[in-house]
């Protein structure tokens, strides 16, 4: 990705970041400063030492979603960014919308497709 990408898709992170932090859960832990898989981890085996001290029972549900990030509908993601501001809401748009994918390997590249459903990969936002 161009440098001039990177650093316009950076700021567009912060903007958004900015507004998602004020409705995000604290218990939600994916994407965000100090909240990595370490931290819901400590949560976790904290809250099960509490119960096991307090001698009562604790569950734990997991689930594993694979190619999650490639099945994602775009239009769900527009909806769900209804309470960012307009502008946001339109970037996220266009950034999403009609995105070319090609793969390059060595000297050949396939042929360019319009990638409809996923997050694009390798991007901060």
């Amino acid at each position: 990705m161009p440098n001039i990408a990177k650093l316009v898709e950076g700021i567009i992170e912060n903007r958004i970041r900015q507004q998602a932090e004020k409705s995000i859960p604290d218990n939600h832990f994916g994407c965000r400063p100090a909240h990595s898989t370490t931290h819901a981890l400590l949560r976790l085996l904290h809250n099960a030492g509490l119960a096991a001290v307090k001698e009562q029972q604790f569950a734990l549900s997991v689930y594993d979603f694979m190619k999650a990030f490639d099945r994602v509908q775009r239009t769900l993601i527009v909806q769900k960014d209804e309470k960012y501001d307009p502008y946001l809401i339109l970037l996220i748009d266009q950034w999403l919308t009609k995105r070319i994918v090609y793969v390059c390997h060595r000297n050949s590249t396939t042929e360019p497709y319009y990638q409809e459903n996923g997050i694009p990969q390798g991007s901060s936002i």
